[in-house]
């Protein structure tokens, strides 16, 4: 005889064992995960003493490989994306010298995650926390729209229309007018 749940009288069914097995994750208990904030809580926290210590990695004298120079620059873009402006706004300024010497390096997969990094900083951060960089970030960004590669060139076209709002008086109004 045949039960509802499709196994045998008395004894349930695989399906039935499977899906209770996947739900309790196979112990017994059901499986508890931790909230979303708790978790994001938890990571910002953190993002200091992970910004320092990347600095740190990318200003080693012993040199990086561009692999994991591109590894730590997509960490941290995804500390932005998971965390948004709070995250690396108050942490940015050591990066900031550290992103202009990687748009140097011959590496192109390195200078397009940087530039990524750094249009996803300039979507979250306020723009005060570039303005003590523009001088030299601002030609860093140009001569990577000259770039062979398009993705490297549509990037920084991007970027640099970013930085156009960073440089925009804060009211709005344009220079020169009343």
């Amino acid at each position: 005889m045949v039960s509802p749940d499709g196994g045998q009288q008395g004894y349930p069914s695989i399906t039935a064992t499977a899906v209770a097995a996947a739900h309790t994750g196979g112990l017994g208990e059901p499986l508890r995960c931790p909230s979303h904030r708790s978790t994001a809580a938890l990571l910002a926290e953190s993002v200091p003493v992970v910004i320092r210590e990347i600095t740190k990695q990318l200003q080693a004298k012993a040199k990086k490989s561009a692999t994991a120079k591109v590894a730590m620059w997509s960490m941290l873009r995804s500390v932005i994306a998971v965390l948004g402006p709070t995250s690396v706004a108050d942490n940015l300024a050591p990066l900031l010298p550290l992103v202009e010497e990687a748009f140097t390096d011959r590496t192109a997969a390195l200078r397009l995650e940087v530039l990524l990094f750094l249009r996803a900083a300039l979507d979250v951060c306020p723009p005060a926390t570039f303005h003590a960089r523009l001088e030299t970030l601002v030609p860093a960004v140009i001569s990577c729209a000259d770039d062979d590669w398009y993705k490297i060139t549509a990037e920084a076209l991007r970027i640099a229309g970013r930085l156009a709002v960073v440089v925009s008086p804060p009211t709005g109004k344009v220079r020169g007018t009343p």
